[in-house]
């Protein structure tokens, strides 16, 4: 059975910033504890998806699968 994380876009408020994993510890649990980690775009989060992508997160628009 495949574990899957997904990561759903921050859309409550203009100013809000956070994310529920940074992309190091999105990586650390794709590695350590073998998650699919899978993030949806978002132009509201602090992180960019290349900072992400970058540590072999994928990056989708929809997370409906």
């Amino acid at each position: 059975m495949n574990k899957r994380v997904g990561i759903r876009q921050e859309d409550m408020y203009e100013w809000e910033l956070r994310v529920p994993l940074v992309p190091q510890d999105a990586a650390e649990l794709a590695k350590k504890d073998g998650l699919e980690v899978v993030l949806q775009t978002s132009s509201k989060r602090v992180f960019t998806a290349d900072d992400y992508r970058q540590l072999g997160i994928e990056v989708v628009e929809d997370l409906s699968s």
